[in-house]
């Protein structure tokens, strides 16, 4: 008897916060794989399990999300959770979202009341936050500086 894979197949329909997240996250660091058999997957991926555990919380699904340790030891472990669905895929392609998007991706049209949701979205999947010092040619100290990237 087959094992029912739950997931929340409207997830994409309809503006949340939690919707706008997901999306930056996707938009980020997530992938759609439609394969040769035309069977469509959304695969997501971060080296913070926390990430990856709330997004299946919130997208209602009880697959279960996959550990990877990479063979070169410098790199961290990612986790990892694959939707298979074309409803969902479906969805994000109206929204945007395309295969092999890594170049050609342009920002979806957003609410603007979700936007910021976006963005910390975006933000998680390819951000960062760097601490450290700095000299200006013109000085002789040091300054400390906080500056955050994205990707």
């Amino acid at each position: 008897m087959p094992i029912y894979k739950t997931k929340d197949e409207k997830f994409f329909k309809k503006w949340t916060p939690e919707m706008a997240y997901v999306l930056g996250f996707i938009v980020a660091d997530g992938s759609l794989i439609r394969n040769k058999r035309g069977a469509c997957f959304i695969e997501i991926q971060s080296i913070d399990k926390e990430i990856i555990y709330k997004i299946k919380e919130v997208l209602h699904t009880n697959l279960k999300v996959g550990e990877y340790q990479p063979k070169n030891t410098h790199f961290h472990k990612r986790y990892r959770l694959e939707i298979g669905s074309k409803i969902i895929f479906n969805d994000l392609v109206k929204l945007g979202v395309t295969p092999r998007k890594s170049k050609i991706i342009k920002l979806p049209k957003i609410p603007n009341q979700y936007f910021a949701h976006f963005v910390r979205g975006y933000f998680d999947g390819d951000g960062n936050v760097i601490f450290s010092l700095y000299k200006k040619s013109n000085r002789n100290s040091k300054s400390v500086i906080l500056s955050s990237r994205f990707i």
